[in-house]
């Protein structure tokens, strides 16, 4: 009948531009990511003044604040089962290292930004090249470090959510930021340099979402083919996030001689 959506009961479903091309979940090869941190760079600098006011807030949506909060609460309230499971020292070192970078969230510009850039969210075309960015209803203000921080958490994994054995990719890293910062020309030094610690912070928010949800189990859906529950599902989550940070930290110095190389 015309209109741009349909009501089915209690669902809507709305109508959506079709783009061709595919779309990944898995890791991508050289050519494909650095496309692909290019178009971020360059949808990113060409919002910069487009003087839009937003019409709506996503909740706590990238509130690490908010998140940490919440890990306090549930330690507070959990205390007797997080020490049963050998957890509580767990989460005070991940509320104490969020005590040290938390300073530095309110040193940086919000700008308009994507806000969901995992890998599936990029459209290539046929020959490897990005052609577009999907799923614009997380489209707000943010910090570049929360937006790019989140990203590279989640395209330098070298194993999925639960794998134990996950990496940080210090060459997904390197292409990467060669394609996004020779793109995002308006950033400044410290906007570039802001990477690592916002990766650091995000992957630090995962871990306390995770661990948080494990005793609440108010967030995440059951992988019911997986797991028998969400405190089983989401603790292993929960240090597979924190094993990614430590690893991140080991290879620190050498992601930071190529974030210098690159920074202009």
């Amino acid at each position: 009948d015309g209109m741009w959506y349909l009501r089915d009961g209690g669902r809507w479903w709305r109508v959506l531009t079709y783009i061709p091309g595919f779309s990944y979940e898995e890791k991508l090869g050289v050519q494909q990511l650095r496309s692909a941190a290019e178009l971020i760079g360059v949808f990113h600098r060409e919002l910069q003044n487009l003087g839009y006011v937003f019409q709506h807030r996503l909740s706590g949506f990238h509130d690490t604040s908010a998140v940490m909060w919440q890990l306090q609460g549930t330690v507070t309230q959990h205390r007797h089962k997080l020490e049963d499971k050998g957890f509580t020292s767990f989460a005070e070192k991940v509320l104490q290292r969020y005590e040290q970078l938390r300073e530095q969230l309110f040193r940086w510009p919000l700008r308009i930004l994507h806000g969901d850039l995992k890998i599936s969210n990029v459209r290539f075309d046929a020959y490897n090249n990005a052609i577009a960015l999907l799923d614009l209803d997380t489209v707000g203000f943010y910090t570049v470090a929360v937006e790019l921080g989140d990203m590279l958490r989640s395209w330098c994994s070298t194993g999925g959510e639960d794998d134990p054995d996950t990496e940080f990719s210090i060459d997904v890293w390197r292409q990467a930021m060669k394609g996004y910062l020779g793109a995002a020309t308006f950033l400044s030094p410290a906007e570039k340099y802001s990477m690592i610690p916002g990766t650091e912070l995000l992957t630090l928010e995962l871990t306390a979402r995770f661990l948080t949800d494990a005793y609440r189990q108010e967030y995440f859906t059951l992988d019911k083919t997986r797991y028998d529950s969400l405190y089983q599902q989401n603790s292993r989550r929960a240090l597979v996030q924190w094993n990614l940070l430590q690893d991140f930290d080991r290879k620190r110095s050498e992601l930071e001689a190529i974030l210098k190389s690159l920074v202009k």
